[in-house]
């Protein structure tokens, strides 16, 4: 069909990340990665990620038990990540 629009569903990208340092804000995490970017997502899913921590210890528990650098894997549908987890 010439001329018709066709929606494609993208499929999932899977990146390993290393984040130096990370903060909560509100209802979302934002960690900085080491190539200078920033990586935001709901904090929903690092909860996901960290079932045993209360979600007003995540940011401490990152901070402190990552003391150097954080290892994470992303898992993106489009510009959304749709999971993450520490490596």
């Amino acid at each position: 069909m010439l001329g018709g629009s066709y929606k494609t569903d993208c499929p999932p990208e899977v990146k390993v990340k290393q984040a130096i340092s990370g903060c909560v804000d509100g209802e979302s995490m934002t960690f900085l990665l080491e190539d200078d970017t920033i990586l935001t997502m709901p904090l929903e899913l690092v909860e996901v990620a960290l079932p045993n921590v209360e979600k007003e210890e995540i940011e401490s528990h990152v901070i402190s038990r990552y003391n150097q650098m954080l290892s994470i894997r992303r898992t993106s549908k489009g510009s959304s990540v749709i999971s993450i987890e520490f490596l």
